[in-house]
């Protein structure tokens, strides 16, 4: 059975509907919500699928989801942002929206917990092995789960595919934002980030190829090559995001004439 899936972004599905329509919830932030619906699925991302357990059924594990939330939604804020920005215009143009207070520290963990427990009770309700089989009389019937699964996971993703396409449609754009060049061309973007899913993907599964093997290993296989499209994902994006920063320090730091003609004579200094 594959126990990777349902697929990470497909957990988006469970919390959008906070963010729109009748049910959205203005207090609750989206970038926790939306960490904190995937995060719990980080270490097997990683490689580490052994720590899964501790962030899936552990008796802390929402505990350790809110802190992996956190993490991630620190280098969200302070580096990925800024160059995703830089990067799609297009996109950065709607990310514009009423400016409003920070929501304060109480809501934020509510939507990390929330986004966190909505992908721990839809893998309960996928997983024979997890939590608590919400239908006892399928208990130990694999293919049963397998098949909701594989199923959950392509209703969530048309369901995420829908609610991205309504909003790219339904939100104004900030002509201002929208103009703005880009620091890289997108095809070079777009690109690395394609080289990133198709290497890590062939990566992990030449990895779970080469530690199982017979007709059983099939499902592990597949859960191996999911994941490592995301892992790809993420190292583009790291390496996309270093190489924003880099140049913008080259570009922005002074040159030693400029910080010659700044450093105030001695007529300039007061006293």
């Amino acid at each position: 059975m594959l126990e990777d899936v349902p697929f990470t972004i497909s957990h988006l599905a469970a919390v959008v509907p906070l963010r729109s329509g009748r049910t959205r919830v203005e207090a609750l932030p989206t970038a926790p919500l939306v960490i904190g619906a995937m995060v719990p699925d980080l270490p097997a991302v990683l490689g580490a699928a052994d720590l899964r357990p501790a962030t899936h059924t552990g008796p802390f594990a929402l505990v350790l989801d809110l802190v992996l939330t956190a993490v991630v939604w620190c280098a969200w804020v302070a580096a990925v942002r800024p160059a995703v920005v830089a990067t799609l215009p297009g996109l950065a143009a709607r990310w514009h929206p009423v400016p409003r207070r920070r929501p304060a520290v109480v809501w934020w963990v509510a939507a990390a917990v929330v986004g966190a427990a909505s992908h721990l009770l839809w893998d309960a309700c996928t997983h024979s092995g997890e939590g608590t089989t919400w239908f006892e009389a399928f208990a130990g019937q694999e293919r049963v789960f397998f098949v909701l699964q594989l199923a959950s996971s392509a209703v969530g993703l048309l369901v995420v595919l829908a609610w991205v396409r309504q909003w790219w449609l339904r939100t104004p754009v900030t002509a201002a934002v929208a103009e703005r060049r880009p620091w890289l061309p997108r095809r070079l973007a777009a690109a690395v980030v394609l080289l990133g899913v198709v290497g890590g993907g062939i990566w992990r599964w030449q990895h779970a190829a080469s530690q199982t093997s017979g007709p059983a290993s099939g499902s592990l296989t597949v859960g191996e090559v999911v994941f490592g499209t995301l892992a790809g994902a993420l190292l583009a994006v790291a390496v996309l995001t270093t190489a924003f920063w880099v140049r913008r320090w080259l570009v922005e730091a002074p040159s030693d004439d400029e910080v010659e003609r700044r450093e105030p004579t001695s007529e300039q200094v007061p006293g």
